[in-house]
């Protein structure tokens, strides 16, 4: 088991309440958290009280936080996967409570209990505040209570950077003037981890990870840096040149491997809020093109679900006509069962699928970020309305790296298409 320099320092020192670790992706916060969070666990066997694990849901726990406790305890520790009735970690004759914090009403029930161990991952996705009041509360009239938090840095408006910010900073930081020069709360700590305090981390795997997120980028600050960033202006439309617009006579030259359509849609017929069909390409030389697009707002005249069949079925023949191509697959948002359903109930060739929406909004904005820089994301310049909103998209200044959910439509429409085949774009 090896730890840095900096790692050990965090785990020996046991004689803490709360200890928050805050820093770069991979700098290796969650490894040390874990072996210090089991330390505690086994010291506190004789207190009352539970002990409670917790990741933003169960996916993120069994991904991130389950092969960590793995690789420290190996056989020694027995994972019960009880779906709804509880998911709990049984090591040393303890249990300790896992919850997803996205499911507010089973989290709810958990910290009706007295609290002596808690940790909690990626801490700055709780959803309210109020949990984190709770955790504390909750665990303060337990004799020797421990909480261990770590996230990558945010929005510093976030509520919880109220409390979080009350911690003696033990290390070194760039978001130190953050910090409480006089710490309010004895023995709560805070510590700073970047790619070096990694062990496993080597100059190659830095400069690789340094190179995945473009500079310019608004996630460069938190995840490479390990600054606390607050995501402002134009999503993409600093980042969208001229040089991302490509001529139908352009096009006619290129190689198509696979073709998508994803259908975003909004019904209102009171709002600008828009159903849109985006038709995408991707080429031989790894590059993704948004071909074509239809746009309809339904204050112009009605269009409902059960329209929608007949009017994809002619999109997606008279593309697959004009660029010589067979579609892959069609993905229709999530949200909108009923028109999956009457897709696939219709007389046409057509099989929707649910888009893949556990690839998360933030992740499909880095990602898309990550094709324009490397000049992967390509749109014919006829689809107007694509191009606009491109263009025109904005940050919520008062959410946590969280798109205006306005004026969005054709991007989740060219987004639902591309994430089953982002695999296809963008290599080197």
């Amino acid at each position: 088991m090896n730890f840095s320099p900096k790692q050990f320092q965090f785990i020996k020192k046991l004689d803490t309440r709360l200890d928050f670790l805050e820093g770069t992706v991979r700098s290796g916060k969650t490894y040390a958290g874990v072996f210090k969070f089991f330390l505690k666990v086994k010291e506190s066997k004789d207190q009352d009280g539970i002990n409670i694990m917790a990741a933003y849901d169960m996916k993120t726990f069994e991904r991130v936080v389950l092969p960590i406790i793995r690789l420290h305890f190996g056989d020694a520790i027995d994972y019960k996967n009880y779906g709804e009735g509880g998911n709990r970690v049984l090591w040393n004759d303890e249990t300790i409570y896992v919850v997803g914090f996205a499911d507010s009403s089973r989290f709810k029930r958990i910290l009706g209990s007295n609290i002596k161990n808690f940790f909690g991952t990626e801490i700055n996705l709780l959803p309210h505040i109020y949990f984190l009041h709770e955790i504390i509360g909750r665990s303060s009239s337990v004799e020797n209570p421990y909480i261990y938090l770590d996230s990558n840095p945010d929005n510093p408006d976030l509520p919880i950077y109220e409390i979080l910010n009350q911690c003696k900073l033990l290390t070194d930081s760039p978001n130190k003037d953050y910090f409480n020069e006089t710490p309010d709360v004895d023995k709560w700590y805070a510590y700073h981890f970047s790619f070096t305090d990694n062990p496993v981390m080597d100059e190659d795997k830095i400069e690789r990870l340094k190179n995945s997120i473009p500079f310019d980028s608004p996630y460069y600050g938190p995840k490479i840096m390990g600054v606390r960033t607050k995501a402002e202006g134009l999503v993409f439309g600093q980042d969208l040149k001229e040089t991302h617009l490509i001529t139908e006579e352009a096009l006619e030259h290129m190689k198509f491997v696979a073709v998508s359509v994803g259908v975003d849609t909004a019904y209102s017929t009171k709002t600008e809020d828009t159903i849109a069909f985006a038709y995408i390409g991707f080429t031989n030389e790894n590059k993704m093109i948004v071909l074509d697009e239809w746009i309809h707002n339904n204050t112009d005249y009605i269009i409902r679900a059960s329209d929608i069949p007949r009017l994809l079925e002619n999109f997606i023949y008279k593309n697959n006509q004009k660029w010589k191509t067979t579609t892959y697959g069609c993905y229709v948002d999530s949200a909108d069962a009923n028109l999956i359903n009457e897709i696939n109930m219709s007389r046409n060739s057509i099989a929707a699928s649910p888009a893949w929406k556990k690839f998360g909004i933030t992740d499909r904005i880095q990602w898309t970020l990550n094709a324009l820089h490397k000049h992967s994301y390509l749109i014919n310049e006829k689809c107007v309305e694509h191009i606009k909103e491109m263009k025109n998209y904005m940050w919520d200044n008062k959410k946590s790296f969280t798109p205006i959910d306005k004026g969005d439509h054709s991007i989740n429409a060219v987004q639902y298409a591309f994430i089953p085949y982002r695999h296809l774009i963008g290599k080197e």
